[in-house]
């Protein structure tokens, strides 16, 4: 399953992907509706499984790497797939950086929710990532 919703034009469009055939396949759809919900334009991917759990979220770099391209210009807001939104993010209307992350307790970054800005500085961060 591949969904794809452009929605209204915004500078960004929020992706994720989920590994076929375990839990998040169902998950994801709750990750779906609340971004239907605040009609928000989305690219979520299902992907086969690399063999464990570790393997499959270390694909993360190349499928924002491929997100950047697939959608250029537009800007990325990465979300996990068991993630939901609860509001419209506004925070991301009016950015103005490269790279925006999320740290618990100032120590642990927590890539759950990730954006890059469709940059040359982004996309080489993602290449050493």
């Amino acid at each position: 399953m591949q969904f794809e919703k452009l929605g209204k034009a915004m500078r960004y469009i929020v992706v994720a992907y989920y590994t076929k055939d375990t839990a998040y396949e169902e998950e994801v759809k709750n990750l779906i509706a609340s971004l239907e919900k605040h009609n928000m334009p989305m690219d979520i991917v299902g992907i086969p499984s690399f063999g464990s759990w570790q393997s499959n979220t270390q694909y993360k770099p190349y499928f924002i790497k491929q997100m950047l391209i697939r959608h250029y210009p537009k800007d990325i807001l990465y979300l996990d797939a068991d993630a939901r939104m609860q509001q419209h993010p506004a925070l991301f209307d009016h950015v103005n950086f490269d790279v925006g992350v999320m740290y618990r307790a100032n120590t642990e970054l927590i890539s759950a929710t990730l954006y890059f800005a469709n940059t040359p500085k982004s996309f080489e961060l993602v290449e050493r990532w």
